[in-house]
């Protein structure tokens, strides 16, 4: 796992100056940080692993060399949009790399609920607007709440199709991540 985080790095580049990503690897979501100079030193916080190193771009910025702590680790880097493919003498791995921002509003405006039909809050936030009823019946993706985080208003989408048997938030009402705010019984 060490190792796979190490190489998680590789994926970002030198445009990128101080930065919070989202690393999907095998559905598991982590956190990265990094603070990039212009002269290559790199700043890094995977998870709860910090370190430095310094990165060296070869073949075109294909292919990335590593340095830290004394060790050296080749990359070959392809990528289309948020998905990456890393190779390195010893692994290959695909992942998805995504800026933080982007990531947690796609999360919001996304699906809201479990397939158990609980629609949850996916971050802090204050519900601004209830836009479904109990005893409605709604569609997988229909908008139920509007949900305000990190200053814009997100809707917040029904992640099964049935009929809203419980709203358990108000408008004004502020949530934790992970509130449960409308249960959707399958029909």
């Amino acid at each position: 796992m060490e190792t796979r985080l190490r190489e998680r790095r590789i994926g970002l580049n030198q445009s990128t100056q101080n930065r919070r990503f989202v690393v999907i690897d095998d559905g598991e979501e982590i956190n990265v940080e990094i603070e990039l100079s212009e002269s290559g030193e790199l700043r890094y916080k995977v998870g709860e692993e910090t370190g430095e190193a310094q990165i060296h771009k070869a073949h075109q910025g294909k292919a990335l060399l590593l340095k830290s702590a004394g060790e050296i680790l080749a990359a070959r880097v392809a990528s289309e949009k948020e998905n990456f493919h890393i190779s390195t003498r010893d692994y290959d791995f695909s992942c998805q790399v995504f800026p933080e921002s982007r990531f947690l509003s796609a999360k919001i405006q996304g699906q809201g609920g479990s397939a158990q039909g609980s629609v949850t809050a996916q971050m802090p936030g204050r519900v601004v607007r209830i836009m479904v009823s109990v005893g409605e019946l709604v569609e997988k993706g229909q908008g139920v709440l509007c949900l305000e985080a990190m200053k814009m208003e997100n809707e917040v989408r029904a992640g099964i199709s049935g009929t809203v048997k419980a709203i358990l938030v108000r408008e004004g009402t502020d949530v934790e991540s992970g509130a449960v705010m409308v249960e959707i019984e399958d029909v």
